[in-house]
């Protein structure tokens, strides 16, 4: 089914969401489809997911449960169901505006804007992940054999796998929205952490933004986090896995010379793993 011929006012409709009046395309959700749509009650996103990201859709919405009940700003389940085979959620419609155009705007309060930043990270990782999600499923992303070996007694936390700015929304300061949580896991936060460190140092989209900006960011990320959780240990496994992970799940959207940094970058973090002893600098990381 073409893009272009789905009506996302009837798909609403179609999951007793509610008629709506008015809807446009919006950013966001490299696999899914995205529509903003406005209700009586207000406006409300539509997503439309493909037909075999069931169980995707499913755990995105447990995750959103989660979430809401551990206190974590995350916009709120209206409606599921399917449409012509292919899931669909409705949830409320977040205001704010994205971290990345937080930043673009007001460069001077990029560590105050990483502060919430990464104190809404670590409330993420004080909520208990849905009964029944597996302790290591995050480890089954790629394989990575320098990561330590899994473990019974590990944290069960709730991961986002994919908190980085273009998923949070803000106003001013403080932080409205947590979005885009198809990536949840259950597992060890420093999984999570290693993951929005490896997209804030090694994604090349960063390098559009000026580097002291960037670096008062993640100043600010990760005073916010060891506020709330101390600082994470042992980490140089994790940033290798969460290289590897974003090698493979960049691959078809780099050049060759990009995906080659971030493969000689995760090398180097192998190296790191092996031999332990250093700090990560400019992330909530260190190692003993």
């Amino acid at each position: 089914m073409r893009e272009a011929s789905l009506d996302p006012i009837r798909i609403a409709a179609s999951l007793g969401a509610g008629r709506g009046r008015d809807a446009r395309r919006v950013e966001g959700g490299s696999d899914t489809v995205i529509w903003r749509v406005e209700l009586p009650d207000g406006p409300v996103a539509v997503r439309l997911f493909r037909s075999d990201q069931g169980a995707a859709a499913e755990r995105e919405a447990e995750a959103l449960a989660a979430a809401h009940a551990g206190g974590v700003p995350v916009p709120a389940v209206i409606a599921r169901g399917t449409w012509e085979g292919r899931p669909v959620t409705v949830i409320g419609w977040c205001t704010g505006e994205t971290v990345v155009a937080r930043l673009l705007g007001a460069p001077d309060r990029a560590e105050a804007v990483g502060l919430s930043f990464g104190r809404t990270q670590a409330a993420i990782h004080r909520v208990a992940a849905p009964a029944g999600w597996r302790a290591d499923g995050w480890r089954g992303w790629v394989p990575a054999a320098v990561l330590p070996a899994p473990d019974e007694a590990a944290p069960r936390a709730l991961l986002h796998l994919d908190f980085h700015p273009m998923n949070v929304l803000v106003e001013g300061e403080t932080v409205t929205a947590v979005l885009d949580w198809v990536n949840a896991r259950a597992g060890d936060p420093r999984a999570d952490v290693a993951r929005t460190y490896s997209i804030l140092v090694a994604d090349p989209g960063v390098g559009t933004f000026d580097r002291r900006v960037v670096r008062a960011f993640r100043r600010g990320w990760r005073a916010g986090y060891e506020e709330l959780n101390g600082q994470l240990r042992d980490m140089a496994p994790f940033v290798s896995w969460a290289g590897k992970v974003m090698a493979h799940d960049l691959q078809h959207r780099l050049s060759d010379a990009q995906l080659d940094r971030i493969i000689a970058w995760t090398a180097g973090w192998d190296r790191r793993a092996l031999r332990r002893g250093d700090t990560v600098p400019g992330g909530p990381v260190a190692q003993r």
